[in-house]
């Protein structure tokens, strides 16, 4: 099996040929995919000098944008971090917070989206989860916790930790030094400071499509169509041909 580190680019890639097929017909505009503003950053990273990741999963309404192009902007995010010599070796902590968490968004848990969930925590991602911190977690949410916490490896296991929601995130900043932990969860970063990491969503998502130029020959057909009809940008290339033909029309008219 080939693990070349040097550049990086056949573990990436394999790892990218496996998430096509469940991101290939997907189609979302710019405003869409920053609409969300569902993934932060702490602009400091933790005392173990990886970098922090705020997921914020209730912001979505399930009826503009599907949990899979969700789980798309997120993948979007991650690969964008391995450009930093740093966090590829440190790699990325992240705090998931489901306050606020809609009961009608949990028919969108399938058992197709769980398994894929599952198999990018543990073969996908491009740089090393360091810890992973789930709270505020609703007891809805309890039941498909349970499947994807039991599908996952010991390692993944021992590296996710489930706190209690009425403790004051004690038990968070027994692990994570409030000082580098955002306000809400008790910290002293105000969320003025916090990175919007999809703010640049159309620059990241291309920077995902460079890495498509290399891979498995049997999957480069694959790999091409979408790189080059990639689903935020292209979606905007239609868009604003769309504007162009409409201002013509117009000025025809006139």
């Amino acid at each position: 099996m080939l693990r070349r580190r040097s550049n990086g680019s056949s573990t990436i890639t394999r790892k990218h040929d496996k998430l096509l097929a469940a991101f290939e017909g997907i189609s979302m505009s710019v405003a869409t995919a920053r609409s969300p503003q569902h993934i932060w950053a702490s602009p400091y990273r933790l005392e173990n000098n990886s970098i922090l990741i705020v997921g914020r999963g209730p912001t979505f309404d399930f009826n503009s944008i599907t949990l899979i192009e969700r789980f798309y902007l997120e993948v979007v995010v991650v690969n964008s971090f391995i450009n930093n010599p740093l966090t590829q070796l440190y790699g990325i902590t992240a705090i998931f917070d489901y306050t606020g968490f809609r009961y009608s968004s949990i028919f969108h848990y399938t058992p197709g989206i769980v398994r894929l969930l599952v198999n990018t925590l543990q073969n996908s991602l491009p740089l090393p989860i360091k810890a992973c911190h789930v709270v505020n977690l609703p007891p809805i949410l309890t039941s498909v916790a349970n499947i994807v916490f039991g599908l996952l490896s010991k390692k993944i296991k021992s590296r996710i930790t489930f706190h209690p929601s009425n403790d004051g995130y004690k038990s968070l900043h027994a692990v994570l030094n409030p000082e580098l932990i955002p306000e809400e969860f008790g910290g002293n970063i105000k969320q003025s400071k916090m990175i919007d990491l999809s703010e640049k969503i159309e620059e990241l998502e291309l920077q995902l499509m460079d890495r498509f130029k290399f891979g498995y020959v049997k999957s480069q057909e694959r790999r091409e169509a979408f790189r080059l009809n990639p689903p935020i940008n292209a979606h905007k290339a239609v868009e604003e041909n769309e504007e162009n033909v409409n201002v013509s029309s117009t000025n025809n008219g006139e």
